[in-house]
């Protein structure tokens, strides 16, 4: 027999009950989506605040590396020393009185090493202008070398107030001027590399040169507290003491050769001590014995002798 039709709303309740639980299992997997979905645009959100934090670091904090500033750089050390740099990779910042000067040998760098290089105005005794020149440079160097100097005329400083000053100023108080301002900076940035260039007489005054060589222990005491002064900052400050040099300011003084170095030799002296990290460099490094000895003779012996 058949069965009566069953009307429409007892087909609703008597049929099939799989939907709804289709349904719930849809729901569930749309919420999973929405959840891993959220997750990634979280994600994606932290990434792009990182990045952003990262870009917002200020442009003057940011220092290029390898690159050197050289003070004084139309001495004949000075430009063994851009050489030197340049040859092992480094920028060359050249600074001196008359830029014009500077500009062949910064082609001759740019050239023959393929490197950056770039010269600027600087003198040394216009103390007002160091903040300036420093801090209108296209970067912080990572290293600073202070080469310029004034041997002058003993003889003439002396019935000559201008020679004296001129000997003072150049070899003290224009080095301290501008390493006071570059020091505040490597110390406030906490990283850096200052090389002074004094010199052995600043160890013993002598008759032929004490003006200069009382110039040079002034700096050499300077660059020592400096030294002391930096190092709880990451800085690191180098004296460099050289003897005789065969350079042009040296030229017709009779020098003995076996004691006497050239720029070139100075210059990787130089390159190779500040790697290290050395607190005091004497090249030849036979000077820093031959100064032990001069600096041992009784002061009433020492005071008789012609040096």
């Amino acid at each position: 027999m058949l069965s009566p039709a069953k009307t429409g709303e007892e087909q609703e309740r008597s049929g099939p009950r799989h939907g709804p639980v289709l349904a719930q299992k849809g729901l569930v997997l749309h919420q999973q989506n929405l959840s891993l979905t959220k997750s990634g645009v979280v994600i994606t959100q932290l990434l792009i605040q990182y990045v952003q934090k990262q870009l917002s670091l200020p442009t003057k904090s940011i220092t290029v590396m390898s690159s050197i500033l050289i003070l004084g750089a139309m001495s004949d050390v000075a430009q063994a020393m851009a050489h030197e740099y340049a040859k092992n990779g480094y920028e060359v910042i050249l600074a001196a009185r008359k830029k014009e000067r500077l500009e062949p040998l910064v082609k001759d760098l740019q050239v023959r090493y393929n490197v950056k290089s770039s010269a600027f105005e600087f003198d040394a005794l216009d103390f007002k202008s160091h903040f300036d020149f420093y801090t209108n440079l296209p970067h912080e160097p990572t290293m600073v070398a202070c080469v310029f100097g004034y041997l002058g005329d003993t003889k003439k400083a002396l019935i000559d107030w201008k020679e004296t000053e001129q000997i003072l100023h150049v070899n003290y108080t224009g080095a301290v001027s501008i390493l006071n301002v570059i020091a505040s900076n490597m110390m406030e940035r906490k990283h850096g590399t200052i090389i002074g260039i004094s010199s052995v007489a600043g160890e013993r005054g002598r008759q032929s040169n004490f003006l200069y060589g009382s110039a040079k222990a002034g700096f050499t005491a300077y660059l020592s507290g400096l030294r002391n002064k930096c190092f709880h900052s990451g800085v690191h400050v180098m004296t460099v003491k050289p003897g005789f040099i065969k350079t042009s300011m040296t030229q017709g003084m009779p020098l003995n050769p076996k004691l006497t170095a050239t720029p070139q030799k100075i210059a990787r002296d130089i390159f190779k001590a500040a790697n290290k990290k050395k607190n005091v460099l004497y090249s030849l490094w036979m000077w820093k014995y031959i100064m032990k000895i001069i600096t041992s003779i009784p002061e009433f012996m020492f005071k008789k002798m012609k040096m």
